[in-house]
């Protein structure tokens, strides 16, 4: 049945294979296995990822974090900063300000060991509430319960 569904170039690896479980192995061994166009590929999709206007960036940053376990898995492991760095490179360009306020919150001072450290605070992690709160005020589809909810929550 595998032989069926291939390629002929492909299928003609496999004519004096008769045990099936050892054919799938092969071409698993084979063909399963990204190589580094398909891992540059998702690279490149990743560095080109953009949040448009006041869209919700939650299916932006599911893709996003998509792709960054799928590099991961393939041996290239970005460090937790960069991809926080790339995360706030999304953001669209009204967002500047935001971006700006965040990156000045982390002290980076001028010597290079204070640099680094700023950096390394960076992550991924802390970055992303603090957009999903910003895009909840700029789009005015607030994540927190309104005055008036809360009071019928808490009768």
């Amino acid at each position: 049945m595998i032989t069926y569904y291939i390629s002929t170039l492909i299928r003609q690896n496999l004519m004096n294979e008769n045990d099936p479980h050892t054919a799938w192995e092969q071409l698993n061994m084979s063909y399963g296995t990204p190589g580094a166009a398909s891992v540059f590929v998702e690279f490149k999709r990743l560095t080109q990822m953009t949040i448009q206007g006041i869209q919700d960036p939650t299916p932006a940053i599911n893709q996003m974090q998509s792709t960054i376990g799928y590099l991961a898995s393939n041996g290239l492991t970005l460090p937790n900063s960069a991809q926080a760095m790339l995360l706030l490179g999304t953001l669209p360009n009204n967002w500047q300000g935001f971006t700006s306020t965040l990156l000045a919150t982390l002290h980076i001072y001028p010597t290079a060991a204070q640099v680094t450290a700023g950096v390394q605070q960076l992550m991924f992690d802390s970055v992303l509430p603090k957009i999903m709160e910003e895009w909840s005020r700029k789009s005015g589809k607030s994540i927190m319960p309104s005055l008036r909810e809360w009071k019928e929550q808490n009768a």
